[in-house]
This record gives C-alpha cells, structure tokens and sequence, in this order.
C-alpha cells in the first residue's frame, strides 16, 4: 500500500510540497547558507586547541575565524535529522519517524564530531535549525496540528 493511500497520510502533492520546501528552508537555506556560509566558525581541525592556526569561538557567537562551509551548523547532521520532516507527512507513524531523524541525524554527527568537522553544538543547532523549519513550513501549508492526527470518536 502506498503511503499517500494510507488513511492518516496527507495527500500526494502536499506531502510533496512539504518535504521539498522543509529540504529547501532548513538543511538547504537556512543552514548552508544562512549560518555555515555567515557565522565565521572554524572547524575543530582548525582551531589552536587541535593544532590548527585558528581560534575556537563558542557556537552562539558569529565569528570571523573562517569565511566560507564554516563549523555552525552541521549541514550533513542536518541532512540526517531531515528524516523527522516524514512524521508530517506519515501522520500514523509520526514517534517512529521523529526517532528515525534524531537517530540517523545523531549517527551522522557523531561521525562528523569523530572526524574533526563539527563541534557538538554545531550538531544540536542542526536539529533545532531542521525541526523549526519542518514547524515553519507545515504552518505555512496549513497542515493540521498533531492533535488533528488521531481521529476523535463521535461524541
């Protein structure tokens, strides 16, 4: 059975709209380019700390340690974290796909942490930075609300 048959699923096109606008707004704009393109965070690799020639900067602070793909936010975190977009879209399912993108999305910032690329912070704000653009984007829609989701009896 396809998921746009299933009965708590939303409609094809909108389901469509939404996972490509939430792609679009938060592992796309808003962490690519608004923050890693803008803040000015080095990298763990370059800061003095770990032999690099550059200084650490905490994560809320816009810096000018680097000057582009910069540490804050993880953009390949927020890629992995994506997966939550489906709990909007697979209404049925929503805590398993929820678990899914905070899982693949842990997964592969640890990997990122593990390699020298990202900061932990820079993996927490790619969460947060994922999960509000998801928010924004199924208010922009007008999809229902998660109380909409489970089907009330008839009173």
């Amino acid at each position: 059975m396809s998921f746009t048959r299933a009965k708590r699923a939303l409609p094809a096109r909108r389901s469509l709209l939404f996972l490509l606008a939430a792609l679009l707004l938060g592992p796309g704009w808003v962490v690519n380019e608004a923050l890693k393109n803008h803040w000015g965070r080095a990298r763990p690799e370059q800061v003095m700390e770990f032999g690099g020639p550059q200084r650490f900067t905490p994560a809320l602070q816009p810096a000018d340690q680097c000057v582009k793909n910069c540490s804050f936010v993880s953009g390949h975190a927020a890629l992995g974290f994506y997966a939550i977009a489906l709990a909007w879209v697979v209404r049925r399912r929503r805590r398993l796909w929820l678990a899914v993108g905070v899982g693949v999305g842990a997964l592969v910032g640890l990997g990122r942490l593990l390699q020298g690329g990202h900061f932990l912070g820079d993996v927490v704000f790619a969460f947060w930075a994922t999960y509000f653009s998801c928010v924004l984007v199924a208010w922009w829609l007008n999809l229902p609300p998660r109380e909409a989701s489970v089907e009330e009896p008839p009173a």
